[in-house]
This record gives structure tokens, sequence and C-alpha cells, in this order.
């Protein structure tokens, strides 16, 4: 007997050959992919903030309210902000935010103003903090609130009108009918 008819190939063997080439390629991927989300998580660079959302309450058209937001640095190599920027310009506007170096374990802090001059209702709105390597990373932070729109306000009659750009009217003199004398 020859050394090649000690290994002869029938349909079982090609299908366990198969099987195993197929297994051997689903786990290194599963490797492979899990290295990478792994490294995700595992950043050098990365920012988190505790409250990504700031409920705002009820605030009436017209204010700004403002709210801060605190950023820590878990990553294991200093990062700095690079841009603050509104999700749209004519909702919120970026106030303030640290522009020095933060380092592991350190905080940084971001402020931001809902603009409710043109809202109404319960509104959530977001701006976008970029940072890390060619402010290649990005944390999303959001301002929420019910804008309530004020009644028109109505005076009584006879009200003082003091400071407003408005003509007095003359006081009204009692007209005389004729035959009626004093």
């Amino acid at each position: 007997m020859t050394d090649s008819a000690k290994f002869r190939v029938t349909p079982t063997s090609v299908l366990a050959a198969a099987a195993f080439c197929f297994f051997l390629f689903a786990a290194g991927r599963a490797v492979v992919n899990g290295v990478v989300w792994l490294s995700d998580k595992l950043s050098p660079e990365q920012l988190v903030c505790a409250e990504e959302t700031r409920d705002l309450g009820t605030v009436r058209r017209g204010e700004r309210p403002q709210a801060e937001f605190v950023l820590k640095n878990l990553g294991r190599v200093p990062t700095r902000i690079g841009k603050a920027l509104p999700g749209c310009s004519s909702c919120v506007q970026v106030v303030d935010y640290t522009q020095d170096e933060i380092q592991p374990g350190g905080s940084a802090a971001v402020k931001l103003a809902l603009l409710t001059e043109r809202m109404e209702g319960a509104v959530k709105k977001a701006a976008v903090v970029k940072y890390g390597r060619n402010n290649g990373k990005y944390i999303l932070l959001y301002l929420k609130a019910n804008v309530v729109v004020p009644a028109a306000k109505t005076e009584p009659a006879g009200s003082d009108r003091s400071g407003e750009n408005e003509q007095e009217t003359p006081p009204k003199i009692p007209e005389e009918t004729p035959g009626s004398q004093n």
C-alpha cells in the first residue's frame, strides 16, 4: 500500500475540512471585531458627561436659560476640546468651554444657552463637542425645556400708562343741550 492510498478523499472528509475552515474564519472575525469594539471603548482619549441631557424645566419665550455641563476625561492621555458647536445656531448658543488641556481623570466645562425667541412647547436642542486628535471624537449635549408663551397683557380701563409712547386723549367735556342752563 502506498502513502497516497492511506489518505482517501471522501465527501465526508471534504465537508469536515470545510466546516473546520469556516470555524477558523468565524473565530478570527469575532476576535478582530471584539478587539475593534474594545479599542473603541478603551480609547486613549475619551470624554464622558454624567448628564448629557439637561432639563431646564418651564421657561418663558424670550428667556435665555443657561446650563453648564461637566465633561470628565476617562482616557489614558490628555485631550483638549477643539470645538463646541451648536446643533442649530438659532436655538443653542455656546457661551463658553474649557480650552485648556484636560488631563486623564480631569474635567472640563461647557456652558450652553437655549435661545427661546422662536420656540414654543416641548423642545430638545443639541450641541456638539469635538475633541481628540484632529477633533475626530465628539459628544452630544442636549438642552431640554418647555417653552411657554406669556398671554398678552390687557390693562384695565383707567390704569396708569406712564412711560408709554402714546398720545393721551383729552378728557371729555359734557355737552350742553339747548334749554339747560345752570
